[in-house]
């Protein structure tokens, strides 16, 4: 329960309501830009690559996954504009579970046995521990995703393309002691998962020299945080995080503002939304990023994102989800690139993973920290990027640039979970 607690957090604590639901395809258009993903500029003749993806886009478990569809046909109808992978055009089966552990499950059995996928792709899904044996006992590897959920920590099979939960939670209690060495955490009293993320904010606090002076529960169903507020100033805490809603960061930050708390907001950037924005008690705010922060345009891959996105997206997808579009998106180039180094021959499921074995350090054009492969181990990535907001407007502070957990601290938490 630690981890899905940890993972509940980190992942807003579910607010948003979005609609979607069962299973498409996606097979391109047209364009005269390359991918970098892409064989060559043209027409994909070779054999169709069949791949899945399942993410929770809809239900009452939906939270920071809005515009996460729409980035997934994106990549795949800009990449098979463009020759395709090796020569290949992909096919994108899409299925949403709505958070249900049943839905989740059929969804993969359907993927794998029925439509005979050679990859699920972009896992966002948030009960895939409903189903992530189903993908392992048919070799199928799953590539990409919300790497803060549980079977990219335990599970080898499960190749993240971001920063898993225990490094997650490093870097907001890092960011936060920018500010000063206390941290208050403020949790969702609507999941009593999110309580259980505080023993390790607690835990963690201790190697970085901090202390969390307070925490308690609040309600989105709230009239005044009046109480909280002045709790938070009397801790004498410099910083502070919310295990809850995007939504209900921005009214809390807005009501502590008012009362004059002058500690800053940190937060994982999976509960950062547009929507905060507009709130001037989140000015300042820093988050720690699992990929690269989506604002950068600094290189031909961040570039290739946000040209992508704008052509084949629908209009104001970035503007309005913008802060989780690059986990789909670095989730597919990572797969992309494992077909690539996979060789030239059939794409399978074997090839893509003997793709990803060769991958040392690899960071696909900065998108994603350091990317490091074992077979038969899971596949930890500990170091995270820096999301800002200043004056109402995104910031990358850091650009590009990584820090990290301690290897042996999350190596250690992981073997805990598994004890």
């Amino acid at each position: 329960m630690l981890v899905a607690a940890i993972s509940i957090a980190l992942s807003a604590c579910s607010s948003s309501s979005k609609s979607g639901g069962g299973s498409t395809a996606s097979t391109g258009a047209t364009s005269t830009s390359s991918s970098s993903t892409s064989s060559s500029s043209g027409k994909a003749t070779g054999s169709t690559i069949t791949v899945g993806s399942i993410g929770t886009f809809s239900g009452p478990l939906a939270s920071s996954d809005a515009g996460f569809e729409d980035t997934l046909k994106a990549w795949v109808a800009y990449t098979n504009a463009n020759g395709g992978l090796n020569g290949h055009p992909v096919k994108l089966l899409i299925k949403d579970d709505a958070g249900n552990p049943t839905t989740g499950l059929a969804a993969a059995r359907d993927l794998i046995q029925n439509e005979h996928v050679i990859a699920i792709v972009s896992d966002t899904s948030s009960v895939d521990t409903a189903w992530e044996t189903v993908p392992a006992q048919a070799g199928v590897p799953v590539v990409g995703g919300s790497a803060i959920d549980l079977p990219f920590l335990t599970n080898s099979d499960f190749y993240a393309s971001g920063t898993n939960t225990f490094a997650a939670v490093w870097g907001v209690e890092a960011l936060g002691k920018q500010s000063g060495p206390k941290q208050s955490v403020l949790y969702c009293v609507e999941a009593p998962a999110c309580a259980a993320s505080i023993p390790v904010y607690k835990a963690f606090a201790k190697p970085l020299g901090m202390s969390i002076p307070y925490t308690q529960s609040i309600s989105a169903a709230a009239a005044d945080y009046t109480a909280v507020c002045q709790a938070i100033k009397q801790s004498g805490a410099q910083s502070y995080v919310m295990v809850d809603a995007a939504a209900i960061v921005g009214r809390v930050a807005d009501a502590c503002l008012q009362q004059g708390v002058t500690a800053k907001v940190v937060e994982a950037s999976s509960a950062v939304e547009p929507s905060l924005l507009t709130s001037k008690g989140t000015d300042g705010l820093l988050s720690a990023a699992v990929d690269f922060p989506f604002i950068d345009n600094s290189n031909a891959a961040t570039k290739e994102f946000h040209t992508v996105l704008a052509k084949y997206g629908p209009s104001g997808l970035e503007k309005n989800f913008g802060p989780g579009l690059n986990v789909p998106w670095v989730a597919m180039q990572l797969f992309g690139a494992a077909v690539k180094a996979g060789g030239s021959g059939p794409v399978t499921s074997d090839s893509i993973k003997a793709g990803l074995y060769t991958m040392k350090g690899e960071t696909l054009g900065g998108l994603a920290p350091p990317l490091t492969f074992v077979k038969g181990q899971a596949n930890l990535q500990n170091c995270y990027f820096v999301l800002g907001i200043s004056k109402g407007a995104f910031t990358s502070p850091d650009g590009l640039k990584t820090s990290c957990a301690p290897d042996a601290l999350v190596e250690a938490s992981v073997k805990a979970i598994k004890s």
